[in-house]
């Protein structure tokens, strides 16, 4: 007992330093491994939200691509044929080539009447088909995106994705058809109306001197997309003074052109690459309420 207790006077000293330097070193290493266990975290964590952001992108592509191949082509083709339908100026030209070819057919005044007809329903049909493309290329988009976003939801929660809000809520197919169906409005109910008050407009701007957010900006990048193309079919010859009797074949030949295929449609293509409505449709896609 003796021996120890000399023991530790002469060694105690040591003793402290050793277990200071022990419990020193086991503290760094625990401070080491939990440092290290973080930073692992933190790059699982990245690596996760990398990924996350890449699968979200390319979603975000592919929903693009979608509206332009299957949605939009659609819905083109059926509000070409509505227009067509409900603005058809074939019988008002057969008039006028029939009076043209048998003079006494017609008179002064009844060709006048014909011609004031065909003038303000040319110009309607164009501007109905300009707005109509402008509108239902937007409104389409917008559905998609919102759709797609919702699909995408769904998807990963099947998937047992944990990055879900609990409250997110699922469409159902029904749903989605009634949703994607609705961009038929126009076309099926609301195109009287349109041409109703696009036409009034029109008539209204042809008796005087002069021509008088997203859709506005659409709308008016795709009038001026217009009037470039029909500048350089005209050979660099469209001026504000050009005759009427020279515009309106011009406008009759180019309203069909407006309702082609998108993927060669030009004035789709304008609206969709102004940086503003990219920037839209982007935010729309990112912030959309999940529920």
């Amino acid at each position: 007992m003796l021996s120890l207790s000399d023991f530790w006077r002469r060694h105690r000293r040591k003793i402290f330093i050793t277990t200071g330097v022990l419990g020193g070193g086991y503290l760094l290493y625990k401070l080491y491994d939990s440092q290290r266990r973080i930073a692992d975290l933190d790059r699982q964590q990245c690596e996760h939200d990398e990924l996350l952001k890449a699968q979200m992108q390319a979603h975000y592509e592919e929903v693009q691509r979608i509206a332009d191949a299957t949605t939009l082509p659609h819905a083109m083709h059926y509000l070409s044929i509505r227009i067509a339908e409900e603005l058809d100026l074939s019988p008002l030209t057969d008039k006028l080539l029939r009076g043209k070819e048998q003079p006494y057919t017609l008179s002064s005044s009844e060709k006048l009447e014909l011609w004031d007809r065909l003038k303000i329903l040319s110009f309607t049909k164009l501007v109905v088909a300009l707005w109509a493309v402008t509108m239902v290329s937007l409104y389409i988009r917008v559905q998609v995106n919102i759709l797609g976003r919702h699909l995408y939801i769904d998807t990963a929660r099947g998937l047992g994705s944990s990055d879900l809000p609990e409250d997110a809520d699922l469409i159902d197919r029904d749903d989605q058809q009634k949703f994607l169906a609705s961009v038929d409005y126009l076309a099926n109910y609301g195109m009287q109306a349109m041409i109703s008050n696009v036409q009034a407009a029109a008539d209204e701007a042809l008796k005087g001197a002069e021509y008088t957010s997203v859709v506005d900006m659409s709308f008016k990048a795709a009038v001026d997309a217009l009037i470039d193309e029909m500048r350089v079919q005209s050979g660099g010859s469209l001026i504000s003074g050009m005759p009427l009797a020279k515009l309106v074949p011009r406008v009759v030949q180019m309203s069909p052109s407006l309702l082609a295929e998108p993927s060669n449609n030009r004035i789709i293509q304008v609206i969709r690459t102004i940086p503003e409505v990219e920037l839209f449709f982007t935010l729309l896609y990112a912030n959309m309420s999940d529920s």
